[in-house]
């Protein structure tokens, strides 16, 4: 989905798509229950939202709409960021939001900051930090 990405970028943005874009809600699942940090913050246009309530929001936002990606862009990782031990990275994302009861369709961004560690060994995404535009 991403270009100009780096192998830690990509890993990232592999576990988004699995959170947020593709169909199937069980997946979706499993994926948030293995690759979230036990302890994952997240924080969104300056507020903070703690991690249970994020991932709670996911599952709800996935029962009211579909989302499609439309664009990834990396835009920074850290220099030493890898995907077998951590680190972060920047991506823009664009996408398509479309609301299951009314099939009406918008299109939104979002600039994230996601920070990664080893945890229990895998590597997990311990924070976010999101700038949202619709």
């Amino acid at each position: 989905m991403a270009y100009k990405t780096t192998e830690f970028g990509d890993y990232v943005d592999q576990i988004l798509v699995k959170a947020f874009f593709q169909p199937d809600d069980e997946l979706s699942l499993r994926t948030v229950e293995e690759y979230f940090a036990s302890d994952f913050e997240a924080n969104i246009n300056g507020g903070p939202i703690p991690g249970d309530a994020y991932k709670a929001a996911i599952i709800s936002s996935r029962a009211k709409s579909i989302f499609k990606v439309v664009k990834v862009e990396e835009i920074l990782a850290s220099h030493d960021a890898d995907k077998a031990k951590g680190g972060s990275v920047a991506h823009r994302t664009v996408f398509s939001v479309t609301d299951k009861e009314t099939g009406v369709e918008k299109q939104e961004s979002t600039l994230t900051i996601i920070t990664c560690a080893e945890q229990n060994g895998k590597v997990v995404l311990k924070s976010l930090t999101e700038v949202f535009h619709e």
